[in-house]
């Protein structure tokens, strides 16, 4: 190894690790101190599971010719695991029990953008950025750079779709990722 190489590993590693320290610290609980970093255990062709705030797991819901993302499930079952595809740039996109990828879904007649397994393939609505955030939460960012957010429709035991909305990650737009074996 070259004394250029040397000195600069001697000096980026420590940047890098204090640049860690730091991060943890302080959290990743805003959009100031959401990074864009590798998801070194996550890899393509792993099974997740998303909970919201809530505590529920996201699913694919059977609405008749539509099936949205909700946070709806107590517990795990066929429809709350989703198969991961990574790719470059801190992108993932979701396989639900189906077979068809989670999407945002564009309604211009009542404007919203719902998350459901909607796909065929992957395109660029079904790619999601992942933002990491403390405590084993993820944030998930919509080609519009809208957050996923848990939407309470109906209060207490009402519906709960998985939509495009936020702007900033809040609580709501934080989900804990569970990896299964």
């Amino acid at each position: 190894m070259s004394v250029i190489k040397k000195i600069t590993a001697g000096f980026i590693q420590p940047l890098v690790c204090a640049f860690l320290v730091v991060s943890l610290v302080f959290g990743f609980a805003s959009n100031a101190f959401a990074q864009s970093i590798p998801l070194v255990s996550l890899k393509t062709g792993d099974t997740i599971t998303l909970r919201s705030d809530t505590g529920k797991y996201l699913s694919r819901i059977n609405r008749g010719n539509v099936n949205p993302a909700e946070a709806a499930k107590d517990t795990i079952d066929p429809y709350s695991k989703f198969k991961v595809t990574v790719f470059d740039g801190n992108k993932v996109a979701l396989q639900a029990d189906t077979g068809k990828y989670l999407s945002r879904i564009n309604y211009t007649s009542n404007n919203r953008n719902p998350i459901e397994a909607a796909k065929d393939a992957v395109d660029p609505f079904s790619q999601f950025n992942v933002k990491v955030l403390n405590g084993g939460k993820i944030a998930l960012q919509s080609d519009t750079g809208k957050f996923l957010s848990r939407i309470n429709y109906g209060g207490t035991g009402g519906q709960n779709p998985i939509e495009a909305a936020k702007n900033e990650i809040d609580p709501y737009s934080q989900f804990q990722i569970d990896i299964l074996p």
